[in-house]
């Protein structure tokens, strides 16, 4: 009787999905569209003001692959995130994968730095072994810097991004939790 005055009708497997819930995954992908969106934009921003202020080929080279590999991660992380909300729809389950996947990403992150860092090192070495040149030298510590701070921007706005847009999907996750309660709808229902 509770279910009629609500106007709802019990699904049973190969049923449609009552409307409520087709706008409630509606919504979770026009969120997960922007969130693309805006990470799209974040890095061609960053790769432009490397480019405008730095000027070094190999600079922007390498800022544009650590971009790349980041924005790979976050896409990744974003995608599983929203596959967790979608399916279990947990906040506590969403809450721990924000913090899995936070911590992932950071510990990534200071990978490809450290690679970057490698590779610098060692060319660094090769340029003092076989050319010799106090200019050079310098020239090449000079790229050195230019480089580290500009991954290290990267790095910290990325992260930053990164970790807005996880704590956004949690709390997307938690208001559709509390929305499906208030119209008297079972969060937990498993898609059939």
């Amino acid at each position: 009787m509770e279910i009629l005055k609500r106007g709802a009708k019990p699904r049973h497997k190969g049923e449609e999905l009552s409307p409520a819930l087709s706008r409630r995954e509606m919504f979770k992908l026009a969120f997960v569209v922007v969130v693309v969106v805006v990470l799209v934009v974040v890095v061609v921003v960053l790769v432009v003001v490397v480019v405008v202020v730095v000027e070094e080929v190999v600079v922007v080279v390498m800022v544009v692959v650590v971009v790349v590999l980041v924005v790979v991660v976050v896409v990744v992380v974003v995608v599983v995130v929203v596959v967790v909300v979608v399916m279990v729809e947990e906040v506590v389950v969403v809450v721990v994968v924000v913090v899995v996947v936070v911590v992932v990403v950071v510990v990534g992150v200071v990978g490809v730095v450290g690679v970057v860092v490698v590779v610098v090192v060692v060319v660094v070495v090769v340029v003092v072994v076989m050319v010799e040149e106090v200019v050079v030298v310098v020239v090449v510590v000079v790229v050195v810097v230019e480089v580290e701070v500009a991954v290290a921007v990267v790095v910290v706005v990325v992260v930053v991004v990164v970790v807005c847009c996880l704590l956004c999907t949690g709390a997307l996750s938690a208001h559709v939790w509390s929305m499906s309660h208030m119209f008297g709808e079972d969060p937990l229902i498993q898609l059939s």
